[in-house]
């Protein structure tokens, strides 16, 4: 179907978006919890208290909507209760989960039978950026990505002949900023992704069963792999989790890759 590709990224960017935001305010409420509770003389405002357990309320039914949600292409990593025998299956698959390490940041692409991820290495020091909000909205990806100090060919240079601009959209939250591109030839959408995060990546992309192809450009690992028909490739330059869906052929997806080499970044 046109643009379904699209309407799928769209959600899961949305539901991404609303959880951080649930996440963020009950962490802020929190600590203002706990600061009037350490103060003897003090009592919990009823405002204050019921904000919070409002939030809290907000936060679990975000958290069981997104459970129950089918996320195709990118879904937040969650913490699930497993049975005995699904417990023995994640234990068989961490055993044969591959990982390479990759970038400057000690992130580590890994992945199973269906889903690639980076984490963090555990040996590498920790940090934690700070993500402001801009002061005028963005209007380019360009510009988004000058704002937040990207490195220079993040963005390919070259569109599958029969592709046009379709759009450009954006998400600024305190735990990371996303930046999503769109081309569409009128029944296709191909996307380009840039994610940047305050601290650990928390992004999961849907994949076909088997290990993703790894294509090295310039000393940069990026992982190629399928996902229901298309071919996809997910990357780390610097701070940024970078990505582009939608390729009928992995031909056409080289050259996107190889044009981020060849000329810097003109969108």
């Amino acid at each position: 179907m046109r643009n379904n590709h699209k309407k799928i990224s769209r959600q899961a960017r949305l539901a991404r978006f609303m959880n951080a935001y649930v996440q963020t305010e009950g962490q802020r409420l929190r600590r203002e919890n706990q600061a009037l509770q350490s103060d003897p003389a003090a009592a919990v405002p009823e405002e204050a208290d019921r904000r919070c357990m409002a939030v809290l309320q907000m936060e679990q039914a975000k958290k069981n909507q997104a459970e129950k949600q089918a996320r195709p292409r990118a879904i937040r990593p969650k913490r699930f209760r497993w049975g005995l025998a699904a417990a023995v299956i994640a234990a068989i698959a961490v055993l044969t989960t591959v990982a390479y390490a990759t970038g400057l940041l000690g992130w580590i692409g890994q992945w199973d039978e269906e889903h690639f991820y980076f984490t963090q290495d555990a040996e590498a020091e920790e940090t934690e950026l700070v993500i402001t909000q801009p002061d005028e909205p963005f209007s380019l990806l360009k510009e988004a990505l000058a704002y937040y100090d990207a490195p220079e060919n993040i963005v390919p240079t070259y569109v599958p002949e029969g592709y046009t601009y379709e759009g450009f959209e954006y998400w600024v939250l305190e735990s990371y900023a996303a930046f999503d591109l769109y081309y569409t030839n009128g029944t296709n959408t191909i996307s380009f992704s840039y994610i940047l995060y305050s601290s650990e990546p928390s992004e999961q992309y849907s994949k076909d069963t088997g290990d993703p192809e790894i294509y090295t450009v310039n000393g940069i690992d990026h992982y190629i792999l399928t996902n229901a028909g298309k071919y996809y490739a997910v990357w780390q330059r610097d701070s940024f989790e970078c990505s582009t869906h939608g390729y009928d052929s992995r031909e056409e997806l080289i050259k996107t890759i190889d044009s981020m080499y060849d000329t810097a970044a003109g969108q």
